[in-house]
């Protein structure tokens, strides 16, 4: 039970964090960078990753307009603090590799009725990025895919035919892990995007999110599911831990609940150097 921690979040955004990546699961793709930390040492986060409503652009002026270079810097938390985050830019399609794609165009095309292209991302369900932070995946929920952007090569591409993929994790050899919610397993994909193996058992009942403890061997992988009580075959709502090799070595939660104990819809999993594994629910 310690190796897990539950964070409840009511308000629908889910934040995942380790020393290389921070992401905040909402609507749209956003990148950015932390700050320097004055006279302070040690591991700094390099990347954050956004998710959220592109509608909140509707708040800002000139959306009918020519794009207009934005000066104000957006940071959090905002001066005198410490500054940690700060936006540089969005990313919603193959596009965006070459150029900086403007909130304000993108409106405007989703108000014009403009159907996104095959390549734009439709419902982001999961993200990770690379160790040296050159490549972004997305889970594209809605068009059965994993978006793969190469800013190092500037080149994109797809990984296809996936049944509603949602989590994704990427072990030391850049090896993905993409959570298959309709055939209930993990699809392990090489660097080239080929299919080398997957993960399931009988126990998987409605994966959600993933995360890889690399230094441990373990994969955590969240199960919202359908059953609530557990039972010799299903444990409801739990955390599932398996091996490298996919084995099920063990099981954190029991039956759905709000107690201690108990996960209620768990869905986004990380781990950070500790090997503490963190969990968000309902």
């Amino acid at each position: 039970m310690n190796d897990c921690k539950t964070h409840m979040n009511r308000t629908s955004e889910i934040v995942l964090a380790d020393k290389a990546t921070t992401a905040s699961l909402r609507r749209n793709v956003s990148t950015t960078h932390l700050a320097p930390r004055p006279r302070q040492e040690g591991p700094r986060t390099r990347v954050a990753l956004f998710i959220g409503p592109v509608l909140t652009c509707l708040l800002l002026g000139g959306c009918a307009t020519a794009p207009v270079e934005q000066t104000e810097r957006l940071m959090w938390p905002a001066p005198p603090l410490t500054t940690r985050i700060e936006f540089i830019r969005s990313i919603a399609s193959q596009r965006d590799l070459t150029e900086d794609t403007t909130f304000s165009q993108k409106i405007i095309g989703w108000l014009s009725g403009v159907e996104p292209p095959p390549q734009h991302i439709v419902e982001p369900m999961g993200l990770v990025t690379s160790d040296d932070g050159q490549r972004i995946y997305v889970s594209n929920y809605n068009r059965q895919a994993v978006l793969v952007f190469d800013f190092a090569q500037q080149t994109f591409r797809q990984i296809e035919s996936l049944l509603q993929p949602v989590g994704l994790a990427l072990d030391a050899e850049e090896q993905l892990y993409v959570v298959e919610q309709a055939k209930r397993q993990i699809t392990v994909f090489d660097r080239e995007g080929q299919q080398v193996r997957s993960i399931s058992h009988a126990d998987i009942e409605r994966p959600t999110g993933i995360a890889i403890d690399r230094a441990r061997g373990r994969i955590y992988l969240a199960d919202t599911g359908r059953s609530d009580v557990r039972s010799d075959t299903h444990q409801g709502h739990s955390v599932k831990i398996f091996n490298m090799g996919g084995e099920l070595i063990g099981r954190i939660g029991q039956e759905k609940g709000e107690q201690p104990g108990q996960f209620m819809y768990p869905t986004y999993l990380a781990v950070d150097q500790a090997g503490t594994c963190t969990s968000a629910t309902r």
